[in-house]
């Protein structure tokens, strides 16, 4: 009996020693803090804090700094902590950095500033942060990013902007971005872009909600593009000349929401590789032939045509309607659902 009873008090202690590990001697913890020495996390979100806590562990590897009070982050904020690669600055009321802010933590992978006060990205703001390679931007209120904000970021792939203020971006608003994978720029105020503002070698561009009225040049010249977003903006025609003629490698095109009237006939012609193309809910009154996206039935191709608004009493609508969607072509059957008015 008496083991049972050693063993039965035994278990919930060792769990206890397993969840809350002890620091090793002479390692400090904020007192506002948690470390787990296992993994070599600071958890200090939701502590009211106004101002970085001292005695950070130097081999600190993530520091969640979540839902507190910072707004302004001067230079070197941080101290020197050379084995953090996450840090989560999210929801903290941040309305200011500045060059050198981050200077301390030269081996930093993820940065995440979303939802805070930011307006302005100054030059240097990511000085020394050569290995970083996401960046989260989204949910501030940046109207402006300087010339030689990115410039330190030669490993950034992930760069999320999206619903901010940003009107435009210049040649230099993305400088440096040599190996910029994926720019999230949803819910703008676009109005244009600088001809040679995007870096070739984005794979994935969300332009979607934003005040555009034609397809940017810059596009063109992403040659190695394969998802482009385009929904919501104010685009009334495309031509031939809407997406250039080096966008052979885009496999998703989403044109949804727009104010579409036109489609020339050879508005997608170069897109030899597009497997799916979204054009759900626009009043367009003809639509060019889609047969060309189809040939080839051992692609996965899906051409979403639904909660188009047609109109039938005009002599220049089409025979055939489109009313709901190309399923997709699966190596097995292709389904197309078509109405005549």
């Amino acid at each position: 009996m008496a083991q049972h009873w050693s063993l039965a008090f035994a278990l919930p202690l060792w769990i206890l020693i397993l969840a809350c590990p002890e620091l090793p001697d002479g390692v400090q913890c904020p007192t506002q803090c948690t470390c787990y020495s296992a993994e070599w996390i600071v958890q200090c979100s939701n502590a009211s804090l106004y101002s970085l806590p001292s005695n950070f562990p130097q081999d600190a590897v993530e520091l969640d700094l979540k839902f507190n009070h910072f707004g302004s982050l001067p230079t070197d904020f941080f101290p020197d902590l050379p084995e953090l690669t996450t840090l989560y600055l999210g929801s903290s009321c941040v309305h200011q950095i500045e060059a050198g802010t981050f200077g301390g933590l030269k081996n930093l992978y993820h940065l995440h500033l979303d939802h805070n006060l930011l307006e302005v990205i100054p030059e240097g703001a990511f000085q020394n942060l050569t290995k970083l390679v996401f960046l989260h931007l989204e949910h501030n209120q940046i109207a402006s990013i300087l010339p030689g904000a990115f410039s330190s970021l030669k490993q950034l792939s992930v760069l999320d902007l999206s619903h901010n203020l940003l009107t435009e971006l210049s040649d230099q608003t993305l400088c440096g971005l040599q190996q910029l994978r994926q720019l999230y720029l949803s819910t703008n105020l676009l109005v244009s872009l600088s001809d040679r503002a995007l870096p070739g070698s984005l794979r994935v561009l969300n332009l979607d909600w934003n005040r555009l009225r034609s397809v940017p040049v810059a596009v063109h010249s992403a040659v190695r593009l394969s998802s482009l977003d385009l929904s919501g903006n104010l685009i009334k025609e495309l031509t031939s000349l809407s997406f250039g003629r080096k966008l052979g490698s885009l496999k998703q095109l989403f044109l949804e929401n727009l104010t579409l009237e036109n489609v020339t006939t050879s508005a997608f012609k170069r897109l030899r590789r597009l497997e799916v193309l979204s054009l759900k809910n626009n009043s367009l009154e003809t639509l060019p032939s889609l047969s060309s996206y189809l040939r080839d039935p051992s692609t996965s191709a899906m051409l979403k045509l639904s909660r188009i608004s047609w109109s039938c009493s005009q002599p220049s609508s089409p025979k055939q309607l489109p009313v709901a969607r190309i399923i997709h072509v699966d190596k097995m059957l292709t389904v197309l659902t078509i109405y005549r008015c």
